[in-house]
């Protein structure tokens, strides 16, 4: 699934000629993102919790970066216009 992400991101990337600027920074900070490895224990452990419980939740969250629950706390129009500044 993350390949098929990846590749349909350089696609939009390569192809687009109104957000060429936008396209660029975006994929970069994708980049950073995923550049991050979770450990495979980690995701065992998390998995074995996620089968033990009663009634598991639809998803679950396994690397989370602390700027992203930052961002999280803020109501929505403020996380847009950051998101905005950032791909300024």
């Amino acid at each position: 699934m993350l390949n098929t992400s990846t590749s349909a991101l350089n696609n939009f990337c390569n192809k687009t000629e109104l957000y060429k600027c936008n396209s660029k920074r975006f994929k970069k900070i994708v980049d950073s993102v995923e550049a991050k490895n979770i450990l495979p224990s980690k995701i065992a452990n998390k998995t074995i919790k996620i089968l033990k419980k009663k009634n598991p939740k639809f998803a679950y969250k396994i690397n989370n970066n602390f700027y992203l629950k930052l961002l999280n706390i803020l109501p929505k129009r403020l996380q847009f216009y950051i998101i905005r500044q950032l791909l300024k």
